[in-house]
């Protein structure tokens, strides 16, 4: 179940920046690379792909700071810049910090069953 919530959060998150680039793919093309980060990472640590198995816990941990860098540029971007997407950026933030916590907690889980 908690995969299953990490990947709708990862999902929702990726469709947000997703929208801002098609909106202006010259000018905003960040957030599509954003997007395909958040897409590409969870494919990679969710996949059924046995090569990828062995992998799962360093993916986890770099989507872990993925998610976490995309937190920091926003709020970097809004101090330095002066916008804010509100109410959609802080949204998004939050489902990002609730995303990560949810894969540390998923990475628990994984490690316990494994042990």
């Amino acid at each position: 179940m908690i995969r299953i919530v990490i990947a709708l959060l990862a999902l929702a998150t990726a469709a947000v920046h997703f929208s801002f680039f098609t909106k202006d793919p010259a000018a905003e093309a960040i957030y599509g690379l954003n997007a395909l980060g958040y897409l590409g990472l969870l494919a990679l640590l969710y996949l059924p792909l046995p090569p990828l198995q062995s992998l799962r816990p360093a993916v986890r941990w770099i989507f872990i700071g993925y998610t976490a860098l995309t937190i920091a540029a926003y709020v970097g971007f809004g101090l330095v810049v002066g916008e804010w997407t509100v109410p959609l950026g802080p949204v998004t933030k939050l489902i990002e910090v609730i995303l990560i916590g949810l894969l540390w907690w998923d990475g628990r889980l994984s490690s316990t069953q494994t042990a």
